[in-house]
């Protein structure tokens, strides 16, 4: 291992991070994630991708960062529960067709992402592009009816559809591990807000009335 290796974010990830935690604070990010009885937060989703968000890694935005700045942006997203497919919209990003792209950089375009064989579709009443993920494939999917609704205890509404495969894409491998990348930094935000929180709860906490 070279003595010069950091795990450190750099200033320009930081910077990231924190313009990240701005816009979720401004927008109240949580009430609306704690929200289980409301649709989608769709213009939420929009504004957030407004602001370059999917960019780094993807195809003709190289100068927008690369893997440590997903790392920074789904860390802080993960902090403040923000709902919706990131890891999914990482993973198209690197895949889809660059008209097909250029709507989900946007956010007019969601995207639900599962694997070869699942029938139930993160955001499949939805979502606007269906992805199926094989061990090192990503292909573009149809559903072969229309999905019946599923709840889920976070509030988010799922699809159980069975899909039709089609066209296998290009850069799949690469799309699915930016994925994978993405989807362990969100859930490193959300292990990191929880451990925060329960050590907070428990310097306060009273036991049986008692501090």
């Amino acid at each position: 291992m070279s003595a010069g290796l950091s795990f450190e974010p750099s200033e320009d990830q930081q910077a990231v991070a924190a313009s990240v935690a701005r816009f979720c604070e401004a927008r109240d990010v949580e009430s609306a994630a704690r929200n289980t009885e409301a649709a989608f937060p769709a213009e939420l989703w929009r504004a957030l991708a407004g602001m370059g968000i999917f960019a780094p890694t993807s195809p003709g935005f190289e100068a927008s960062g690369g893997a440590l700045e997903v790392c920074a942006i789904c860390e802080t997203l993960g902090m403040h529960a923000f709902p919706g497919p990131v890891a999914a919209t990482f993973t198209a990003m690197q895949v889809l067709p660059e008209l097909k792209r250029e709507e989900v950089l946007a956010g007019d375009a969601l995207v639900s992402l599962a694997n070869v064989g699942d029938t139930l579709l993160p955001y499949g009443t939805i979502a606007d592009v269906f992805l199926l993920a094989g061990e090192d494939t990503v292909q573009l999917a149809e559903p072969s009816s229309s999905p019946v609704a599923v709840g889920t205890l976070g509030g988010d509404t799922w699809g159980r559809v069975a899909l039709t495969p089609g066209e296998t894409l290009g850069s799949s491998l690469r799309g699915l591990v930016i994925g994978d990348i993405a989807r362990s930094a969100y859930l490193t935000g959300v292990a990191s807000r929880l451990l925060r929180e329960t050590s907070e709860h428990a310097a306060t906490r009273k036991q049986f009335g008692k501090a």
